[in-house]
Formats: structure tokens, sequence, C-alpha cells
């Protein structure tokens, strides 16, 4: 690489190419977020949302609706929740909804600032 004048042009093109191969190495770990990179880690932290959006009805209806009857629905919003401190869930809006059979079955929906449930309903809200 070096010669008495210094580097060769083929030396200072590899070293040309090292230095713009790690800028683009660091750029895409500096600023990896800003690319949505993320988005694996913001469904999974939905469906957690989701579940803990249906525990925390679950816990609503078992206080508020225990007599609820076989056959009925029932559609509890998240600024309910949030309201009675069954649950926070910051920079989202939602909804369960509840239907009682032989035990309760919960639906949650959510529409985060990263995340929409699937057949998510606004009229719900």
């Amino acid at each position: 690489m070096l010669s008495n004048r210094g580097m060769t042009r083929a030396g200072l093109l590899f070293l040309f190419i090292i230095i713009i191969v790690a800028c683009i190495i660091y750029g895409l770990i500096a600023f990896g977020k800003g690319f949505n990179f993320s988005s694996k880690s913001s469904k999974k932290n939905s469906g957690n949302y989701e579940t803990q959006l249906a525990e925390a009805t679950e816990k609503y209806v078992n206080d508020y609706y225990s007599n609820l009857q076989s056959g009925e629905t029932l559609t509890v919003k998240l600024s309910t929740l949030e309201s009675l401190n069954y649950l926070k869930l910051s920079n989202c809006r939602g909804y369960s909804i509840v239907s009682k059979n032989k035990k309760l079955e919960i639906e949650s929906y959510l529409n985060c600032n990263d995340f929409k449930s699937k057949n998510y309903d606004e009229a719900n809200e």
C-alpha cells in the first residue's frame, strides 16, 4: 500500500470504500428506528396491549356487571377502564366487546400511534 511517495491509488480506493461502508453501517444502527425497523416489536407489544385490555375488561365486568346474562353483549371503552384505574395505555384508544354464553368472551381492539387492531371500529370508542 505504501510506496516511497505515499499511498497508491488502489490503497486510497480501498480506504475510501472502508470509510463508506463504516458510515453506512453507523447510519443504519444510529437511525434504524427512523426507518421503522422496530415494526416487529410494535406488533409484539400491541398483542400484549390487547391482552392487557382484555384482562382489565374482565376485572371491570366482574366488578360492575357480575349479573350479565347469557346472550347479552356489552361494549367496554378503554377510556372507562382508564378513568376507573383498571388500566393505562398511553397514546391508545380502544374498546372490548364482551359477550356471555357459558362463559365470558372478550374481544379487544386498539388504535395506538403505531398499531391498529384488525377490524377496529371507531364507532365503538
